[in-house]
């Protein structure tokens, strides 16, 4: 008799298949969306209709447990993950290249010199890279992001190429990554999960090519889950598209919680200025599920467009986008279902303080308006990591050439167009004019006048009837807060 044919072996079968098939589906559905897959909460007491958990560290070991889940740690365990202490005796590329599957490598506040460039073939990384403690590890600084990689003008910060292994996660919390010359972040995954997550970064003055980008993810078309989650992260004044994703994953989740994307510029090497400059730039390429969260955020003054979705034929698309501030949105991403047009309604009004780093004036509309953006002295309830009292908060006196008010006349305009402005002090002044749905049609020459009330002009026959945007900067930079300022206005061409 076949043993294989009794209802006996059946019976054994299912009884060890259906557990099995059940964790499967549980383990592949996120029903509170906090990129911790039910299953995993389950089996390690969170509760899986509350996101908030994903930003709780019940171990109390500084690891929160999103971090741990990406690690492959249990977060209530204070021994897991390994945590490696760098002591600066040998170069931090060599220590993150040895570093244990799973761990955490912390390094003290200073500067570092670092091009890691991932041996394709080696074993996946687990690992996750903390920076801002003090010397002897006791102590860390979650808020002025202490700890700087710099690339030195001579390739990526960090190039992973993984190609092998059935799992991958890099988590890169509390750095500041800067003068990379081939992007910040390279992470490309063939593999059947593939995480990426920055949390409490900033990342500036970098420089990508034209089909590249300051942090760019990418996975292949083998891969099952993919996440990508950007938390309490600045990603500004970069030459390139700022955040670049392409998908092929049955499952993609991207967060992009409580940041700022803002003023990044076209790559040097993009002659047409067509191909880089996007704030935050999609393109799945699968047919199945990805799951987008933008929230808290801003994504502002970004050179060719703020948003940019490509979304392929048949690519199913949950969308939940709360509470932001963006720019300029592609058309054919604003006539999807992607964002809605009242986000594109407001200049953040953000300044710059000596340090580089950004703040909202006390008239942004990000304030007051049930809008909690993350970088405000209060705790974010939808979030909790470690509130930074300042951090965009605070007015900060810049240097100003604009009055708040600019007048445009005639309006509506036929031929010619003029706009009236008041200078506190001599400065460049230029302008740029886009149509209704955030597309370029105009720049003018940059002007140089002295302090008091200016009068420009310039012709508007050429476009066509419609309504338009006039955008008006002043100062010697090309970014608020630089010394300079920017001003909106709205006029109708007949």
């Amino acid at each position: 008799m076949n043993p294989l044919k009794t209802p006996s072996f059946f019976s054994l079968l299912l009884l060890i298949a259906l557990p099995q098939m059940l964790f499967a589906q549980l383990d592949a559905w996120d029903s509170d969306q906090d990129a911790m897959p039910n299953g995993w909460e389950y089996h390690r007491g969170l509760d899986v209709n509350d996101p908030g958990d994903a930003w709780q560290d019940p171990d109390q070991d500084g690891i929160c447990n999103l971090f741990e889940y990406f690690l492959g740690a249990h977060p209530q365990d204070p021994l897991q993950p390994a945590v490696i202490n760098y002591s600066g005796k040998e170069p931090l590329e060599a220590v993150i290249r040895r570093a244990p599957r799973g761990s955490v490598l912390r390094i003290p506040e200073g500067e570092y010199a670092l091009n890691y460039l991932y041996e394709t073939f080696s074993e996946a990384p687990r690992l996750m890279i903390q920076g801002g403690w003090n010397a002897d590890f006791t102590e860390r600084d979650y808020c002025r992001y202490p700890t700087v990689l710099d690339g030195g003008k001579n390739g990526a910060i960090f190039n992973f190429l993984i190609a092998s292994g059935n799992s991958a996660a890099v988590v890169l919390d509390g750095l500041t990554l800067k003068n990379a010359s081939r992007g910040a972040v390279d992470f490309v995954g063939y593999l059947a999960k593939a995480q990426l997550m920055l949390a409490n970064c900033t990342l500036v003055e970098n420089e990508a090519g034209r089909f590249s980008s300051i942090v760019h993810f990418e996975e292949g078309g083998s891969t099952l889950l993919s996440d990508f989650i950007m938390v309490n992260t600045t990603v500004t004044d970069n030459k390139g598209t700022g955040i670049r994703m392409l998908q092929h994953a049955n499952w993609t989740n991207c967060k992009i919680l409580h940041s700022l994307i803002a003023f990044n510029d076209y790559a040097e090497n993009d002659a047409g200025a067509l191909a880089s400059g996007y704030g935050l730039s999609y393109r799945p390429a699968s047919d199945s599920l990805l799951h987008v969260q933008v929230s808290n955020s801003i994504l502002w003054g970004n050179a060719n467009a703020d948003v940019r979705f490509d979304n392929q034929e048949g690519r199913a698309v949950e969308v939940d986008s709360r509470f932001n501030l963006y720019g300029r949105v592609e058309a054919d991403s604003a006539s999807g279902p992607f964002f809605s047009k009242y986000d594109r309604s407001q200049n953040p009004l953000l300044v710059k303080d000596a340090a580089g780093r950004y703040y909202l004036e006390e008239r942004s509309p990000a304030r007051g308006a049930g809008r909690s953006i993350g970088f405000t002295e209060e705790a974010s309830p939808d979030v909790g990591i470690l509130s930074c009292a300042g951090r965009l908060s605070t007015s900060v006196e810049a240097s100003v050439a604009v009055t708040e008010k600019m007048e445009l006349y005639p309006n509506p305009a036929s031929d010619e167009l003029f706009i009236e402005a008041a200078l506190n002090e001599a400065g460049p002044v230029r302008f740029r004019i886009y149509n209704a749905l955030g597309q370029l049609q105009l720049t003018p020459a940059v002007e140089r006048r002295p302090p008091g009330r200016q009068l420009f002009s310039f012709p508007v026959n050429a476009l066509q009837t419609g309504v338009y945007v006039v955008e008006l900067v002043s100062g010697p930079g090309r970014a608020p807060g630089d010394g300079s300022r920017v001003f909106r206005d709205v006029f109708v061409k007949n």
